[in-house]
């Protein structure tokens, strides 16, 4: 929902979009493939993912802004769940410049397993999201030339399923 009017583009492989919102509007698309929205002024992203059917739990996540992205992040892939309910898989979703994959490092290592990986353009520029099973527990990636990225942690199981953003850059003088 928009405080304020605003435009958005929506961006999927060779289609572009453009949407016109008033105060109190909102936008949903739908679309099972990767998609850029640029909005002209800040927007909150929500994804709610519901394509795999009877297999695993839907889940929603809040997604980063290019301007939220971090050079590093501390964070925990949880399993506090029932022991009947317990995810049996967990990833991390990265997306970074495409230019910058070769600098990412997971624990110290940047041997790094891509079980998916997909391009998309933002902001002119080519990025490249990367899905990477991952252990439970404390884990820090990083990117070696301190190049931002954004990262979302998620878990899922046939009855329960999570995600979320590991970290929002909210002062860009911060690392």
């Amino acid at each position: 929902m928009v405080d304020s009017s605003c435009s958005f583009t929506v961006q999927w492989n060779n289609n572009t979009d453009i949407k016109h919102l008033t105060t109190g509007q909102y936008l949903e698309v739908t679309n099972y493939k990767p998609t850029t929205i640029i909005s002209s002024t800040g927007i909150l992203a929500q994804l709610y993912c519901d394509i795999v059917g009877k297999l695993y739990d839907s889940i929603i996540i809040t997604l980063p802004a290019i301007q939220h992205f971090k050079a590093s992040n501390k964070f925990f892939v949880v399993s506090d769940f029932p022991p009947a309910f317990q995810p049996n898989h967990f990833y991390i979703t990265v997306t970074i410049s495409s230019n910058d994959i070769e600098g990412l490092q997971v624990d110290g290592s940047s041997a790094l397993c891509y079980r998916q990986t997909s391009s998309i353009m933002m902001s002119r520029e080519s990025y490249t999201v990367l899905i990477v099973e991952i252990s439970k527990g404390l884990h820090t990636i990083t990117q070696v030339n301190k190049v931002p990225f954004g990262l979302l942690i998620n878990g899922k199981s046939i009855h329960e399923g999570y995600g979320y953003p590991a970290g929002f850059q909210f002062n860009n003088d911060v690392p």
